[in-house]
């Protein structure tokens, strides 16, 4: 023997407790092993044969005396250190086989070189041990559909395959033919000529053409050890290495973790393959798992949305926009509006800014829900036609009384999705003829409606003065003068003769005849119950046109009305507002640019407010309500977390079962402990990631149906990205505990089936 074996035991004890009881296993057992040797273990069932062969193997612990390696002592190693020493130095023929029934035979036999890198090698070697074991007619079967003499072969072809020290074999034999058992004897003989072979059997006669050493066991004590050959002590045998390399403390190198995760990555693949329906169940699972937390985080958002006050701004348009009026509440001339551009140099300016503020956001969760209650006109923002791709319905608008809606699908089957189902939209007073939709599927976004340049300029018009119009009139009679016609709402339609003021009266019987007879005819504003005139003599012209009662198409009006083309005032409103509007906007490129110009016009003469300025009246209510909004939120994650938590953790539980086996067989056979924990995750990942591409995509068919896009909140891209980072953490958080509890348990008391169960 040498002065340093490869195995040195010394007064080895193995003691198993079950409940209150306790039996002793091993007890002194003092032997020591090198390679070359042949060692056959004989004895009476019970005389721990198994026991010591699994102590040898890493597969069970010990509780007295040393087990040495090369040198090192192995007493107090973990189980990933036992691992790792199983893996470099161990191979091992179990009496139950210990396959994986679901893979084949090529592919249980291969496990034990999970780890190399050369794959053509890796095939040639796997062809050459299945053609010796009698296999390769075979090798792409199930391995669980073969008879028990041909799963024994299997095992011993893998474990002779990696040709690693130390060949561990309990009753190799036992369920061989004759013939098959010499031809496997030879292979354990030509593996004894480079390693240390110890095989536990009952019929020690079958061996003794190819042992060199016998070791008999009673009671856990070894009572005989005779060497029958000395061939083991040659020159050829006698090295050891005491290196690093031979220990299984030893780390593997960081350059060879790429290829520890693409080993654990094909085997991975190759369980979800062979157990194809647990994917579809867990496929199944996270997708109802995943569209459950996105539709209830949408619907408890939706409640909370309408629930709170939705705009706490002043205006709109961000930093880069300033709002000025005079502080003496004075009107802003166009004239003054362009000194004011050319002292800050103003990237644009917008004398009549009433439109950029335009749209009730207030009011727009109850328009999506009950589209076309309003009296005025749909909550949307005017906006000057821009591009936002390519619309849905129709064309962008072209002419100055056309309309395009830009709007959420909530809002589908009220509008149309093939065709246009709307023929107009109202908006200060005006009818504009829609000529196109776009739909979005931000529900929670004010929805635009797009005009032309002309359209947008008429309609900013309108918006300050135009639907606020009344007339008076007078009618004579020779020279005696009727009654005055007073506080006569005027309303617009472009399908009019923009030259004429058709009016519409409920005493027209009696005043028809009169037409040519109106002496006075004066649009006014009204405030309260106060009439002011726009401007002296500015409805002259007006006067002298023609007037025409009960014209064409009025039967759609009220009585009582007068009735113009909006293009009749366009000209008068843009002299008026040029000298009378209150308020103009600046808009700068950044931010930076609108803080500078805030500062020049600081000077007394004019209030400045920003584009996100809040409303100060509403402060308190609005960080209450935000307040309660984020109470609301954390509330609804924390509930849709708890809810797939527990959901995931309950079916990952009982799917990973199913692999409890196959990972303690890869433990138990040497493939790298970290190759066998990815190869749990590669299992269950394919599943997610596809369940949540497909859950991404129902989400987004889902919020183009308006029901759904009503009553459930459209979270952003990155919302959804969080969640789904959640629900990957908790997946993986449950999966890491399981896999724990699979890789840190004793192979051989998981394999009996020992363990607590996870």
């Amino acid at each position: 023997m040498n002065e340093e074996h490869l195995i040195e035991l010394k007064d080895l004890g193995k003691i198993y407790t079950q409940e209150e009881t306790s039996a002793v296993g091993l007890r002194g057992i003092n032997a020591s092993f090198d390679l070359g040797e042949f060692v056959v273990l004989t004895g009476e069932s019970g005389a721990g044969k198994t026991t010591l062969l699994n102590v040898i193997g890493g597969m069970d612990t010990f509780e007295e005396g040393s087990f040495c390696f090369c040198g090192k002592k192995l007493s107090n190693y973990t189980e990933k250190e036992r691992d790792e020493y199983r893996s470099q130095n161990v191979s091992f023929i179990f009496q139950d086989y210990y396959i994986i029934d679901s893979f084949s035979v090529r592919d249980n036999v291969m496990l034990a070189l999970s780890g190399e890198k050369d794959k053509q090698r890796i095939r040639r070697d796997c062809n050459e041990i299945l053609r010796r074991v009698g296999l390769l007619g075979v090798a792409e079967k199930k391995a669980g559909k073969l008879s028990g003499g041909q799963k024994q072969r299997i095992a011993i072809a893998r474990a002779l395959i990696e040709k690693k020290k130390i060949i561990l074999a309990d009753e190799p034999t036992a369920h061989l033919d004759e013939e098959t058992a010499g031809e496997i004897l030879a292979l354990l003989k030509e593996a004894a000529q480079n390693s240390l072979v110890i095989v536990s059997t009952h019929d020690p006669a079958a061996f003794s053409d190819f042992v060199t050493r016998s070791i008999r066991l009673d009671q856990g004590t070894i009572v005989e050890d005779v060497m029958l050959s000395e061939e083991n002590d040659s020159e050829q045998n006698s090295g050891v290495s005491n290196s690093d390399d031979n220990s299984p403390r030893s780390e593997t190198k960081k350059e060879d973790m790429p290829h520890v995760l693409r080993s654990g990555s094909r085997l991975g693949g190759k369980m979800l393959a062979a157990k194809p329906k647990y994917g579809v169940l867990l496929f199944c699972i996270f997708l109802a798992v995943g569209l459950f937390v996105f539709l209830f985080t949408g619907a408890a958002l939706m409640v909370l949305q309408k629930g709170m006050p939705h705009d706490n701004k002043m205006f709109r348009g961000g930093d880069c926009r300033l709002i000025l009026t005079r502080h003496d509440g004075g009107a802003i001339s166009s004239a003054e509006v362009e000194r004011i551009s050319a002292l800050v140099d103003a990237e644009r300016v917008l004398h009549c800014d009433i439109l950029v503020d335009s749209g009730d956001q207030t009011r727009w969760f109850d328009f999506i829900s009950k589209p076309g209650i309003t009296d005025t006109g749909a909550p949307y923002q005017v906006v000057e036609q821009y591009d936002i791709g390519k619309p849905d319905i129709g064309r962008y608008p072209e002419d100055i009384t056309e309309c395009f809606l830009y709007i959420p699908y909530a809002l589908k089957d009220y509008y149309g999705s093939d065709r246009l189902l709307r023929r107009s939209e109202r908006m200060n007073g005006v009818d504009y003829k829609i000529v196109g939709i776009k739909y979005y599927v931000e529900n929670d976004v004010q929805g635009k409606m797009l005009l032309a340049p002309e359209g947008y300029e008429l309609c900013a018009l309108m918006a300050y003065i135009g639907d606020k119009l009344y007339c008076d009139y007078e009618v004579k009679t020779g020279e005696k003068t009727a009654n005055r016609v007073s506080e006569r709402k005027v309303q617009y339609d472009f399908e009019v003769d923009p030259s004429k003021v058709f009016i519409r009266n409920d005493d027209y019987e009696s005043i028809k005849t009169y037409k040519d007879q109106i002496t006075e005819l004066i649009f006014y504003k009204k405030s309260g119950d106060d009439k002011s005139g726009i401007k002296e003599n500015v409805w002259k012209g007006i006067q002298e046109g023609d007037v025409v009662w009960n014209g064409e198409e009025t039967s759609l009006y009220e009585y009582g009305t007068v009735l113009v083309n909006p293009l009749l005032f366009a000209e008068v409103f843009k002299e008026y507002t040029a000298e009378n509007y209150r308020q103009c906007s600046l808009f700068f490129s950044t931010d930076s640019d609108a803080k500078k110009a805030a500062k020049i016009l600081n000077n007394g003469d004019y209030f400045i407010a920003s584009g996100d300025d809040d409303f100060n009246a509403f402060s308190e209510e609005y960080t209450r309500s935000s307040f309660e909004f984020l109470l609301g939120i954390l509330a609804a994650i924390i509930l849709a977390l708890v809810i797939m938590g527990l959901t995931i953790h309950m079916s990952v539980s009982r799917i990973m079962q199913s692999l409890r086996h196959d990972t303690i067989v890869m433990r138990a056979v040497g493939v790298d402990r970290r190759a066998v924990s990815t190869a749990i995750y590669v299992h269950i990942l394919p599943s997610f990631l596809l369940a949540m591409i497909i859950v991404g995509g129902l989400i987004a068919l889902i919020y183009r149906v308006p029901f759904f896009n009503r009553h459930l909140l459209w979270l952003r891209g990155y919302h959804y990205i969080v969640l789904t980072v959640l629900l990957a953490v908790v997946l993986f958080r449950t999966v890491g505990r399981i896999r724990k509890k699979y890789m840190e348990v004793s192979v051989k008391k998981a394999l009996d089936g020992r363990e607590k169960q996870a």
